[in-house]
């Protein structure tokens, strides 16, 4: 286990093998749930290598010891070993096959622990939501992520905890790839809350990335007033945490500003953030950078609208 661990793989085969021998002479054959673990141990070296079909093989050798020992199906052991045989799979990117077994493993650890409340039936879900999120499956994988979210409730007795924040993180992720701004807004509000709670305070880069994302959503809904509230937020916590304006993230929250004040028609603040920005970026990337020479663009796009609706309304 040691040179496994320190990533020593050819030891720690050479040694996992002849503890295999050993175990295999002691007990007369395979039918043991040490030599289930031996195998289980062989299977982990090879999967750590990457050399997924060795380590397949011996992971269906051990969980074919285990369900012979205990019974096809009720057993933690079993529920571990096809948890590990999933996780192959899925890095096969056999995605069907690894929620098969990650179905199984769930089963197994609801069987086993009555119920739902219990962290390793969390990591289940967490690992199905991963493949029906990367599969676009969003009913199921939202389906599995509200399932762990009330459990975690539960054993955390309440919402304030680093993983429940991480659970309406991954809730917000979906969400916002279906672009349904409204309801991943409902969840930064909710995460907004937990943090400011979990950090002691809202000064704390966290917290403003959360402030510009729900501002970002507010701007595209068309609020405004909130929009600005929140990046104005963002802003003030960035400067205090950077101790000046000559951050990059301090740029791009006067860009965002500048553009809500641009759909409200407040020309002349609108300028005044976005030449801040561009101040910020010649500061810090020169004049020849990406960001500035975009930035410079945008602003000289934007004089010619103002100039062009000046010439309308003439």
């Amino acid at each position: 286990m040691i040179y496994d661990h320190q990533g020593e793989y050819q030891k720690a085969l050479k040694y996992f093998l002849k503890s295999l021998s050993i175990l295999k002479s002691v007990y007369g054959g395979d039918n043991h749930p040490s030599i289930a673990g031996c195998y289980n141990n062989i299977a982990g070296v090879y999967h750590s290598q990457e050399e997924h079909i060795k380590a397949l093989e011996f992971f269906w050798k051990a969980l074919g010891i285990q369900e012979t020992v205990y019974g096809r199906d009720n057993h933690p052991e079993i529920a571990t070993t096809s948890a590990n045989i999933a996780v192959v799979y899925q890095k096969q990117g056999e995605h069907n096959k690894a929620l098969e077994f990650y179905s199984k493993c769930l089963n197994i650890f609801k069987s086993v622990y009555q119920g739902d409340n219990h962290p390793d039936i969390v990591n289940c879900y967490k690992k199905m939501v991963m493949i029906y999120h990367s599969q676009g499956e969003h009913t199921k994988a939202l389906e599995c992520l509200f399932s762990s979210l009330e459990i975690q409730k539960s054993l955390y007795g309440g919402e304030n905890h680093p993983d429940i924040a991480t659970c309406y993180n991954n809730i917000i992720a979906i969400y916002d790839s279906q672009g349904e701004g409204e309801k991943a807004l409902e969840y930064y509000l909710k995460i907004l809350e937990i943090q400011i709670h979990l950090l002691g305070g809202d000064n704390h880069p966290e917290i403003a990335a959360y402030y510009n994302n729900i501002g970002t959503i507010y701007y595209k809904q068309g609020k405004h007033t909130d929009a600005l509230e929140c990046l104005i937020k963002s802003l003030d916590i960035q400067k205090s945490l950077y101790q000046g304006e000559n951050h990059p993230n301090i740029a791009t929250c006067y860009k965002s500003i500048g553009a809500v004040f641009r759909s409200l028609f407040e020309y002349t603040k609108a300028m005044e953030h976005y030449l801040k920005a561009l101040k910020i970026q010649k500061s810090i990337y020169g004049d020849n950078h990406f960001y500035t020479v975009e930035t410079e663009k945008e602003i000289r796009e934007f004089e010619l609208s103002i100039l062009v609706s000046f010439l309308r309304n003439r």
